[in-house]
């Protein structure tokens, strides 16, 4: 079963609950989780955070009222008929690409499809899938600071919160905002981001693997001259191939599940795999 439904002993047709956290080495570390209090008391720990470059969960932070998201109607009003960019993957994995990288003049084919479609379709569509057992998967990742239609959705988050963080750590403003969308059980494979994120799980939950940027070779990224530039060949913590990656086996992870209301400090380049537990997990 793609999304692992199966390897757990559970119906591969049973959607209406979380699948369980992945199975991981015990040389994993969990992720620091904390209690939010105020943005004063944020900040005294952020400020070291920033500096060491380790991730953090804090929960309680409401920077985005989760409870609206929990009725999938609302995030189909906020884009309404709008087009947003929807993937679709003949299995549950979701690697990144951007074939303008290719100057190496590798070959490869997309290992996704890219398509514009609204919210509504993608919904529709994603559960047809589900109902009739097929292997493909769909996920939605759309830039929002080109939707005017959210920007009453945006003045309700806790942007003080947001902008002090960024300002104290020495990031700057934010400057974009990205919306995830996806079936249960897809997977974003393993990369990095060249930039610090605040990353908020609205509806559902995700679960979340990384390692430091100083594990960059024991990730094997794919050369930089590559479409998947950024993106580690070794795809999946969970099931790496060591006989490819020996070198994998030396990293260690470190790990959270995350769900609604729960807001991650990703510092810049840690390097990431994430899996949907829940059917439209949001974030």
């Amino acid at each position: 079963s793609p999304d692992g439904d199966l390897c757990y002993g559970r119906p591969a047709d049973d959607w209406t609950t979380s699948l369980p956290p992945s199975q991981l080495p015990e040389s994993y570390k969990p992720i620091r989780r904390i209690q939010y209090t105020s943005v004063d008391d944020l900040l005294e720990i952020m400020r070291p955070q920033s500096e060491e470059g380790i991730p953090l969960i804090i929960e309680g932070t409401n920077v985005m009222n989760a409870k609206k998201w929990e009725e999938l109607s609302y995030v189909q009003g906020l884009l309404k008929d709008n087009k947003v960019l929807v993937k679709r993957s003949p299995n549950s994995k979701f690697r990144y690409y951007d074939l303008k990288k290719n100057i190496g003049k590798y070959k490869f084919k997309p290992p996704v499809e890219e398509v514009q479609k609204t919210v509504n379709d993608f919904m529709a569509e994603s559960d047809e899938i589900r109902q009739e057992g097929r292997l493909e998967r769909m996920y939605l990742q759309e830039t929002l600071s080109g939707h005017p239609e959210m920007a009453e959705e945006f003045s309700t988050w806790a942007w003080e919160l947001l902008i002090r963080v960024s300002s104290s750590c020495g990031w700057g403003l934010p400057d974009s905002n990205e919306l995830f969308i996806g079936m249960r059980g897809v997977e974003t494979p393993l990369h990095f981001d060249e930039r610090e994120n605040l990353f908020f799980q609205v509806r559902g939950k995700k679960e979340i693997v990384t390692f430091p940027f100083v594990d960059y070779t024991r990730l094997y990224p794919f050369p930089t001259t590559h479409p998947c530039d950024r993106q580690s060949m070794v795809g999946s913590p969970v099931s790496p191939d060591l006989g490819a990656f020996p070198k994998f086996g030396g990293s260690v992870g470190h790990y959270g599940t995350l769900k609604a209301g729960d807001l991650l400090y990703l510092p810049y380049g840690w390097w990431h795999w994430l899996r949907n537990l829940d059917h439209f997990a949001i974030s």
